[in-house]
């Protein structure tokens, strides 16, 4: 197998993952919210009611369901990929933004709950049970990747280093689209 290079190409290739899995899990979000009747705003980071307030308590918690969802979609489809189709280590990016991208989520719900932790108080199982669970269910698929792709333990590390990196731009670029859409209204 050839060697795997974090290089201009791959890091390109990773940030295009990171856009695309907050876009996908928005989407989900999006979609989830649509389905209950809630006109939906949809931006990079974020996703919510028109009307700031939705129609039922489960069109709330089954918006919340749409992005986890998704995001769990997204890495099952590209473990498929690379485990049948293709060995390409570029789609490898595809697998490690979700991972990095939950892994921070359940991080960040110990300073406010994010989807899985609100979802998971709604159920009465704990704050982070499900946050834990699809944390570790994506990164046990992000293991058999890496196994399928020989992923040695420095291109994991740079991916995280990038990975943390593209998260703060994506936040940024979303901040700003925050700024515009209330300047609209």
């Amino acid at each position: 197998m050839n060697k795997k290079k974090f290089n201009l190409k791959y890091s390109v290739v990773l940030f295009v993952a990171f856009v695309i899995t907050f876009l996908f899990h928005e989407f989900g979000h999006w979609l989830f919210g649509t389905v209950t009747g809630n006109k939906m705003i949809m931006t990079l980071n974020r996703t919510y009611p028109v009307d700031i307030k939705y129609n039922s308590i489960f069109a709330e918690y089954f918006m919340k369901s749409g992005g986890p969802i998704f995001t769990i979609l997204q890495s099952i489809i590209f473990l498929y990929l690379i485990k049948y189709i293709t060995a390409n280590y570029y789609f490898y990016a595809f697998v490690f933004a979700p991972i990095l991208m939950r892994v921070l989520t359940v991080l960040l719900s110990f300073v406010t709950p994010q989807d899985e932790a609100q979802i998971s108080n709604f159920l009465g199982i704990g704050t982070f049970t499900l946050p834990v669970i699809i944390a570790l269910l994506l990164l046990y698929i992000g293991y058999l990747c890496s196994i399928q792709l020989d992923i040695k333990w420095k291109f994991n590390l740079m991916n995280i280093l990038y990975g943390c990196f593209f998260i703060i731009v994506i936040y940024f670029i979303d901040d700003r689209i925050q700024i515009v859409l209330k300047n609209t209204q």
